[in-house]
């Protein structure tokens, strides 16, 4: 399987909220950026991160950020109808 394909199926895998926190994540917002933006607390936050990392299989923010933009996942049709 592309790298492609995995990284569309792990985005696929991320529920709305994570796909939200996802995208923040990769246009470089702090947790506590992002909890305020979504109404919520950065503990919170840091959970959906961590789910994030994990269903995207990255180890490290700029991992994520690499295969964010190298497949991008910005274009994905679940991001239009979220």
């Amino acid at each position: 399987m592309s790298l492609d394909v995995e990284a569309k199926k792990d985005y696929e895998s991320l529920t709305p909220r994570e796909r939200e926190v996802c995208s923040w994540l990769v246009k470089g917002l702090l947790n506590k950026d992002i909890a305020v933006k979504l109404g919520t607390t950065d503990a919170t936050i840091k959970v959906h991160k961590a789910r994030v990392m994990d269903k995207m299989h990255v180890d490290s923010l700029q991992s994520l950020v690499k295969k964010y933009l190298e497949s991008d996942l910005e274009k994905h049709p679940l991001n239009f109808y979220s």
